[in-house]
């Protein structure tokens, strides 16, 4: 995974909503460690983060059971994508319990629209709303990021550059 010229580091985005903009949730990312780099609407989207030395493959999902699996299955990282406005649907449950069912290695968890909740002093319960949400699936979820948030964007992505990828266990018993 190290060096300029490394392998890059495979992360699958992965939308709970219909309602998700995915290449703006990629955008944020992006933007958030100033790389400002276009993103493909319906492929691939490699990125060199200068800042931790990395390249990244976004691998964005469509809201879809099968290729949502397919998409986790490869990737070193699953960015789970939570909407904000509106609760996530019995299809997106099912998704998510089959990505958790199939085995996944490491989670980061973001919210998409956290600045269009009002009133503003909703926003921390809302957050806090989706953290419980999803430890429901992924107890070590600690935190759900807000896209809307640059710095929080930042720490996601120091997340993705710098952490190890874990193996699934289970598939290795």
């Amino acid at each position: 995974f190290s060096g300029k010229h490394g392998a890059p580091r495979q992360v699958a985005v992965v939308p709970l909503s219909e309602k998700i903009d995915l290449p703006a949730v990629i955008r944020s990312l992006n933007e958030s460690v100033d790389v400002t780099q276009d993103v493909n609407n319906d492929g691939l989207s490699r990125v060199r983060i200068d800042r931790f030395k990395q390249n990244l493959v976004y691998i964005p999902s469509k809201y879809d059971l099968m290729n949502a699996l397919d998409v986790c299955r490869v990737a070193d990282f699953v960015v789970l994508v939570l909407p904000t406005d509106v609760e996530v649907s019995d299809e997106g449950e099912i998704l998510l319990r089959s990505i958790e069912s199939q085995g996944i290695s490491n989670v980061l968890v973001v919210a998409q629209g956290v600045d269009n909740v009002n009133p503003p002093k909703r926003r921390t319960q809302v957050i806090a709303s989706l953290k419980s949400y999803i430890n429901h699936f992924f107890p070590a979820i600690d935190k759900v990021l807000s896209l809307d948030s640059r710095q929080e964007c930042s720490n996601a992505v120091r997340g993705l550059c710098t952490a190890t990828p874990k193996g699934i266990r289970w598939r290795e018993d």
